[in-house]
């Protein structure tokens, strides 16, 4: 399947995962943040959807999971949340808009940006942001879990210099 048959799929899809989003957390900005991580994994994933699959139970199947690494990873380390008045003064939101077409070029952007790195790290980041364990991740790789953990940090140094460059590009 080629990429534009992909990403046209994710369009036709992004209401229903949206309003999904908001059906699991029932609040805006979880399902803000739900959505955005699904739509991370599912960029990610793209070479690993069958064409003969549905995508909208193979999209809804990633958030539920997504959704349920989260609580896991909250039960364990639990989040200093921002409150509403707080989280308002460091992010005001009077003068933002929402742009449909910056949407899809962070999209193709991010996954160009993870697609980009070497092997060695992407393979790891990617198995990182599907929610996998370090252990599973190290016997999936035949890695030790801190050369793992390792090769995770440097892809994020990596993938963090990359996206100053893209936010340096849209500004410009």
């Amino acid at each position: 399947m080629k990429t534009s048959e992909f990403q046209s799929l994710i369009e036709k899809n992004t209401a229903l995962l949206q309003n999904l989003a908001f059906q699991l957390t029932g609040d805006a900005n979880n399902a803000k943040d739900l959505y955005q991580d699904t739509m991370l994994k599912i960029i990610c994933n793209e070479g690993k959807f069958d064409i003969n699959t549905n995508f909208k139970n193979w999209s809804h199947t990633i958030m539920k999971n997504t959704l349920i690494n989260i609580y896991r990873k909250n039960v364990r380390h639990p989040l200093n949340l921002l409150d509403a008045n707080e989280a308002e003064r460091c992010y005001p939101l009077q003068n933002s808009t929402y742009n449909e077409g910056l949407s899809h070029l962070n999209m193709e952007f991010l996954s160009r940006a993870i697609n980009g790195l070497e092997d060695k790290f992407r393979a790891p980041f990617k198995l990182y942001i599907e929610g996998m364990k370090y252990e599973e991740m190290a016997d999936v790789l035949h890695v030790p879990v801190e050369r793992l953990r390792s090769l995770i940090f440097k892809a994020r140094e990596l993938l963090q210099v990359k996206l100053k460059e893209y936010r340096y590009e849209i500004t410009a």
